[in-house]
C-alpha cells in the first residue's frame, strides 16, 4: 500500500501546487509540494516489508515485530524492543465488529504503550448502514440526483463499493453508474481484489477467474486520467461518484464538490471522520457556502451522513484492545486525536485501567527512563 500512497500524496501535492499557481489563489508566488512523486518513489527504495508477527532484530539492543490491526488492508501496530524497554504503538486501529475487516490483533506486554484517539470520546451508533445507505441513494435517484461520496483512497472507497454491491444484488437499489474518481483508490481496490486473504481482512475479497470481486458494482466505471474526471461533470443522470480525499481538503472530490454542491437534486455523503479546518467539518456543520480554488460555492445540495461506515474503533474498541495487555503499562501516551478525543480516552484509561496517562503536546520531548 505504500507504494501506492506516498507517490501519490507527492502527485496530489504536484497538482495542486500547478493548479494554485495556475488560478493564482495561494500566498506564495511560486507555490511549491512539500514532496514530489519523484521523492515518494525514491523513498521506496530504503524499505522491504515485513511479516506480520516475525520479529525483526536490527542489532543485539533493536528489534520490532508488526500485528495486523484490522484498520485498513495491511495496517499494523508496531512493537519495539529497545534493550530492556517494549513499546507498542497502535497506528490506526480498526473495529472489533465490521463486516469486512478483522478485529485488531491484541496487544500484549509493554513498557510504555501510544494508542491513537481518533474517535477517543464518541461510540459509533448501532445503525443499519445498508439502510442507511440505500435510503440515501434511493431519495437521490428518485429526484434525478448525484450521491457525491468523498472517501479515503485506501480502505473506505473499498467498503462503500462492498455495500453498494450488496445492495444491488438484494434488488434494494437500482443499478446505477459507480465513478471510482480517484487513480489510487482503482489501484487499491485491485490490491484488495489481489489480496483478499490477507490478515487484516474477515472476507475473501480475492479475484476469481471471471475477474468478478465483491469490490466492484456492476456499472463500475475506475476513472485514472483528469481528462476521465472532468467528463464525470457532463453526467445528469442518476449516479454514484467516489473520489478522494475522504475530509474534502484536497483530490478530485473538491472539483466534484464545486460542480455538484449548487444543485439541490444531488447529495454529498459524509461517510468518515471530518477534522475541524477541512471542507467536510463545514459541510457536516451545515456551512451554506464553500471556499473552493478562491472562489464560494453555494452549498444547495443534500449533505447528510453516516457515521457507522468508520474504519476506526471507537471509544469501546480501544479501551477493548488496551484492556488486552498482561500487565500495566509504566505509561500510556495518547496520540492522533483532537482534543475532545484525548481527552476522554485518557480518562477512561485511568478510571477504568488505573493507568497512568501522558498527552504530550506540539514538539514535547519525553525521557523515557530505563527500567530498574
Amino acid at each position: 500500500m505504500l507504494a501506492l500512497l506516498l507517490p501519490d500524496c507527492g502527485h496530489l501535492q504536484e497538482e495542486d501546487a500547478r493548479y494554485a499557481a495556475k488560478k493564482g489563489f495561494s500566498r506564495h508566488a511560486n507555490p511549491m509540494p512539500l514532496f514530489t512523486a519523484q521523492d515518494g518513489v525514491e523513498a521506496l527504495r530504503l524499505l522491504r516489508s515485513v511479516d506480520f508477527g516475525k520479529r525483526v532484530a536490527l542489532n543485539e539492543h533493536l528489534a520490532f515485530r508488526y500485528h495486523p490491526t484490522g484498520h485498513i488492508l495491511g495496517s499494523g501496530s508496531l512493537e519495539i524492543e529497545a534493550g530492556p524497554v517494549r513499546l507498542w504503538f497502535s497506528g490506526d486501529l480498526g473495529r472489533y465488529h465490521d463486516e469486512v475487516m478483522n478485529a485488531p490483533g491484541p496487544g500484549i506486554e509493554a513498557d510504555y504503550v501510544f494508542v491513537e484517539s481518533t474517535y477517543g470520546n464518541r461510540l459509533h451508533p448501532d445503525n443499519d448502514v445498508s439502510a442507511d445507505l440505500a435510503e440515501i441513494i434511493n431519495r437521490t435517484a428518485k429526484r434525478g440526483g448525484v450521491v457525491l461520496i468523498p472517501a479515503f483512497a485506501i480502505g473506505r472507497t473499498q467498503t462503500m463499493l462492498y455495500h453498494i454491491r450488496r445492495l444491488e444484488d438484494a434488488g434494494r437499489i437500482p443499478r446505477l453508474p459507480v465513478f471510482i474518481d480517484s487513480p489510487m483508490a482503482v489501484d487499491a481496490s485491485a490490491l484488495y481484489c489481489k489480496f483478499g486473504s490477507e490478515e487484516n481482512l474477515k472476507l475473501d475479497l480475492t479475484m476469481t477467474d471471471n475477474d468478478c470481486c465483491p469490490l466492484r458494482c456492476h456499472d463500475t466505471k475506475f476513472v485514472r486520467t483528469p481528462d476521465e474526471s472532468k467528463r464525470i461533470n457532463d453526467v445528469r443522470v442518476p449516479a454514484i461518484i467516489i473520489a478522494a480525499s475522504g475530509m474534502a481538503a484536497g483530490g478530485r472530490v473538491v472539483h466534484h464538490l464545486a460542480n455538484r454542491l449548487p444543485d439541490k437534486r444531488n447529495t454529498v455523503l459524509l461517510v468518515g471522520f471530518q477534522a475541524e479546518g477541512t471542507r467536510g467539518r463545514a459541510l457536516l456543520g451545515g456551512a451554506k457556502e464553500l471556499k473552493i480554488h478562491g472562489q464560494f460555492v453555494p452549498v444547495k445540495a443534500e449533505v447528510t451522513s453516516i457515521s457507522g461506515l468508520s474504519a476506526h474503533g471507537d471509544q469501546r474498541d480501544l479501551m477493548r484492545w488496551l484492556s488486552g495487555f498482561r500487565r500495566v503499562p509504566r505509561r500510556a501516551f495518547l496520540v492522533h486525536g483532537e482534543e475532545e478525543g484525548l481527552n476522554g480516552l485518557s480518562q477512561q484509561i485511568r478510571e477504568r485501567l488505573k493507568w497512568p496517562t501522558h498527552i504530550p503536546d506540539y514538539l514535547e520531548r519525553v525521557e523515557l527512563p530505563q527500567l530498574e
